[in-house]
């Protein structure tokens, strides 16, 4: 993939804020709505840090090119049955080329090996695909997996820290260009209840100067019989850390008194239909550190092809972070 552009249209110089303390006058109050949708949404809390031309471009791409929009998977499947249908279909179509190692993390990559011939190569010398070089992996329990090429699909943050050595070292372009994305803490709080306790066609809320500054609204129906309706709280950045400090069941109350406040609901009746919740803090997964990258002041569309070019035709990057259109999104990520 190649961007048209070398250039954004819009002052990549220019933050979220600059843009829109210069141009809106907004209200300390709407100010905070602002700040609450788009730590969320661009994935950190200060909007000086962000990039208003890279946002508007994903935003533009967006409107232009997403003609599903707010997709929801059925209840049975999910996400993770999305892997489980991939890995499926690896298993009945390519078993005899593929295995899948769980657990196995890779801390070194060595692509300086020369072109080794095969005997088959040395059979068929015009078969270049088999004078192929091969790259070398290291595991952080010392196995080592010798394969044709490499892809590495990585976060950025995994990728920022130097988790993993590239022999040679990636190209500095490239390294740089890694640097002008940042990624920052996530977390989900689910809120299970018998009954739901917001109006029935509510999707989500962004709230200003709270502790949950998004939630969304979902009913499960696992049978024809059981009903669960859910309430997902969405933090990132700074009220995701801020909640990770509280601990899940501080944080299971502050979720309740909020959604009291919100729908007017009485104490008796939110302990009524409440029933548990789960929280998962993915800046805690060593990993993952966070939720998905977005745009530093000053990044340019020549950073995310750098971020998404393979190296010596044999190291390949994949992830939301290296998308040209549309990153920090599930359609990108995948």
């Amino acid at each position: 993939m190649k961007h048209s552009k070398s250039n954004y249209p819009d002052d990549e110089n220019l933050s979220l804020l600059d843009y829109l303390q210069q141009n809106h006058q907004i209200p300390d109050r709407m100010m905070g709505l602002a700040i609450a949708g788009y730590s969320n949404t661009a994935g950190c809390s200060d909007l000086n840090e962000i990039s208003y031309a890279a946002s508007r471009a994903y935003e533009r791409h967006w409107d232009e090119h997403e003609t599903e929009m707010d997709v929801r998977l059925n209840s049975r499947v999910t996400m993770s049955g999305v892997v489980d249908i991939l890995l499926r279909d690896i298993h009945v179509n390519a078993k005899d080329r593929v295995a899948v190692r769980l657990n196995a993390r890779v801390t070194d990559v060595d692509y300086s090996s020369s072109p080794v011939q095969t005997q088959k190569a040395r059979d068929k010398i015009s078969d270049q695909e088999n004078n192929r070089a091969p790259v070398l992996l290291t595991t952080a329990d010392g196995a080592t997996i010798s394969a044709d090429a490499c892809i590495t699909s990585a976060p950025v943050t995994v990728l920022q820290d130097g988790d993993i050595t590239f022999r040679p070292s990636l190209p500095q372009a490239k390294v740089e260009a890694f640097q002008m994305v940042g990624m920052r803490n996530a977390v989900k709080l689910m809120l299970k209840f018998r009954t739901p306790l917001w109006p029935a066609q509510l999707q989500s809320v962004v709230c200003a100067d709270s502790v949950i500054p998004e939630m969304w609204f979902r009913k499960f129906d696992y049978d024809t019989t059981t009903n669960v309706h859910v309430a997902v709280c969405y933090l990132m950045d700074q009220a995701a850390d801020a909640l990770v400090q509280r601990g899940q069941e501080e944080a299971t109350k502050h979720a309740k008194l909020q959604l009291q406040r919100m729908f007017r609901i009485t104490a008796e009746e939110m302990e009524e239909s409440f029933v548990d919740s789960v929280m998962f803090d993915w800046g805690a997964h060593d990993s993952i550190r966070g939720g998905y990258s977005f745009p530093k002041v000053g990044i340019r569309p020549l950073h995310f092809q750098d971020m998404a070019d393979s190296v010596a035709d044999r190291l390949y990057f994949c992830g939301e972070h290296t998308h040209l259109g549309a990153p920090i999104t599930v359609q990108a990520a995948m």
